[in-house]
């Protein structure tokens, strides 16, 4: 189950750069925009089952979990509002993401 995830999260990150840096450069949010905020949702729900699927010794710290939850909230909040802050909060969720993952 970690691997999945570490897969889904990857694809994730890649596709919410892409998704970030093409929204910088429209007026408003397109549709797919909206959708592509369940890969973040997914890959959350995956790491979820990917952390009790751990021994309890090898668990990592809770960091990574909470702030990836915290930036899927933001893109849901990001998408919602007019002008470029989608591809903002794309971008940021990314590197928030990226920034706090195990290594």
């Amino acid at each position: 189950m970690p691997n999945v995830h570490m897969f889904a999260g990857y694809l994730t990150l890649t596709v919410g750069f892409l998704a970030g840096v093409y929204l910088l450069t429209q007026p408003s949010p397109p549709r797919w925009a909206k959708m592509a905020t369940g890969l973040f949702d997914l890959t959350a729900l995956l790491g979820l089952f990917a952390y009790f699927s751990l021994g309890a010794g090898d668990r990592p710290s809770l960091i990574h979990p909470f702030l990836a939850v915290l930036a899927a909230s933001g893109v849901h909040w990001a998408v919602t509002r007019r002008g470029r802050v989608a591809g903002l909060g794309f971008i940021l969720a990314v590197l928030l993401i990226f920034l706090s993952r195990p290594v």
